[in-house]
């Protein structure tokens, strides 16, 4: 295919033609062509300069926009953490306080209710169901309002 395309130019004489075309032209054309050419290249070369300039100036940025945003990252896992910490240790206390409040209650109620054993040989006591109900009663008054006192604390 190519020696056909090849016989078709040299019989066109299409070689021949170009080249005497480029013979004619004067020397200036020649001078003001290889000018446009050496202006055609350093466009092309500032050009990708500019454009490594460029991308060289972004990314330092980016980098540096990056950087604060780490640091912000941690400053703000460290207060979180120092929150989470706080909030730990007063419900760690909060805990202690219920659980020794609870006991304390459990034990006064325990009290309240003992009845003491009878000495050996003796009938059992009787219990005055009526003093025991008035101080057990009042005992669950006190521990409500012990616990609506707490509750209406911040």
């Amino acid at each position: 295919m190519f020696a056909t395309i090849g016989a078709w130019l040299a019989e066109k004489a299409i070689f021949g033609r170009i080249g005497a075309f480029l013979k004619a032209l004067p020397w200036w054309v020649y001078a003001i062509l290889a000018a446009l050419i050496l202006l055609l290249v350093v466009y092309l070369h500032g050009e990708k300069a500019g454009e490594t300039k460029g991308a060289a100036k972004i990314e330092k940025r980016d980098v540096a926009a990056d950087a604060r945003t780490v640091a912000e990252s941690k400053a703000d896992t460290t207060k979180a953490q120092t929150t989470t910490d706080a909030i730990g240790k007063r419900m760690a206390r909060v805990d202690a306080a219920t659980t020794d409040l609870v006991q304390a209650k459990l034990k006064e109620m325990t009290d309240a209710i003992a009845i003491p054993a009878p000495p050996a040989g003796d009938p059992p006591a009787r219990v005055d169901t009526r003093s025991l109900s008035a101080s057990f009663d009042a005992l669950v008054e006190r521990a409500n309002g012990q616990a609506d006192a707490a509750d209406a604390q911040p």
